[in-house]
């Protein structure tokens, strides 16, 4: 279960790493930055993934967050300092 959990964070965040997006992402043009236009980390990415697992123990109540919200953000977007940016149709 351990080495399930690693494969996943690291296709998960070295996605957000290297282009801030996963194969999901691209589909739905999804693309995860930094709130000051900034790359993620693997730091950032780390903390994410984690916070991530932590809004949706609460019954998806960290997920809910966002639709109250001000900026619409969830939990983990606000821990991480980052944000899911829709990205125009090509």
């Amino acid at each position: 279960q351990l080495l399930l959990l690693g494969s996943w964070w690291l296709y998960v965040a070295g996605s957000w790493v290297r282009g801030g997006q996963t194969i999901g992402m691209r589909a739905w043009r999804l693309q995860l930055v930094g709130r000051s236009a900034n790359r993620i980390t693997w730091a950032r990415a780390t903390l994410r993934f984690t916070a991530a697992a932590v809004s949706a123990l609460p019954l998806g109540v960290g997920y809910l967050w966002c639709l109250v919200d001000r900026e619409g953000l969830a939990w983990h977007d606000r821990a991480t300092q980052s944000m899911l940016i829709v990205l125009p149709k090509r």
